[in-house]
């Protein structure tokens, strides 16, 4: 049996090593959209990098709350709008949003609904990967016949500009254990030029109506 992560920090590890496999296939996207191979190969192979963004954004959205027990999907599938949709009965705030967290003289400022509209949304999370998956997926009688090789790259950035206006600095809730009085926030701030990730958490006490802000390293990330 699959070993999942339970505590905060393993929740947080498995949260950043996704976001950082996510950096690698968009940026992946970027290189691709360079070479000059054939067309509609490079598109292919942009959607299926977008489609495996859209999954990973799943898994670690998943890895934030920790939940692999409410329903199948949670454990086995792949499917994002499935997961997506559980996710959201047993958890609420489990999508990823857009937010700025600095430092100044006088402490911490932290904006838990920064306005961002360029930023993916769940809706759109869900769109593109049915996109992408429909694309890719072109090899029925019915579309090679019809020779259905249409391209759309102007698209495909969209895709990759929205996942980066999220992504870049954000925050996820890490769902608390029944009863605790703590809720804490994950906040990702990657340096979109070295592609540097810097996390913190921040915890909210409930009872005593205080904030702290800890500094959070994943102990062994994934290569680049």
């Amino acid at each position: 049996m699959a070993n999942f992560p339970r505590s905060l920090p393993e929740r947080a590890s498995l949260y950043a090593n996704a976001i950082h496999e996510i950096r690698m296939r968009l940026r992946m996207v970027e290189d691709l959209r360079r070479t000059e191979l054939p067309q509609l190969f490079v598109y292919e192979s942009c959607r299926l990098q977008l489609r495996m963004t859209c999954e990973c954004l799943a898994m670690a959205c998943l890895a934030a709350q920790g939940d692999y027990e409410t329903h199948r999907a949670l454990r086995e599938g792949y499917a994002v709008p499935a997961i997506f949709k559980v996710l959201a009965e047993a958890h609420p705030n489990f999508f990823p949003r857009p937010a700025n967290l600095r430092e100044t003289l006088d402490g911490w400022l932290f904006n838990a609904n920064a306005s961002r509209p360029l930023a993916i949304t769940r809706d759109q999370v869900e769109a593109l990967w049915n996109r992408s998956g429909s694309d890719l997926h072109r090899a029925s009688a019915k579309r090679y016949v019809a020779r259905t090789n249409a391209v759309d790259f102007d698209a495909v950035r969209r895709g990759t500009d929205s996942f980066w206006w999220l992504l870049a600095n954000h925050a996820v809730e890490l769902t608390a254990s029944p009863g605790d009085s703590v809720v804490t926030v994950l906040h990702v701030l990657i340096d979109t030029a070295t592609d540097a990730m810097a996390l913190h958490f921040i915890h909210a006490n409930c009872d005593s109506k205080t904030v702290t802000i800890e500094e959070f390293f994943v102990d062994a990330p994934p290569a680049s």
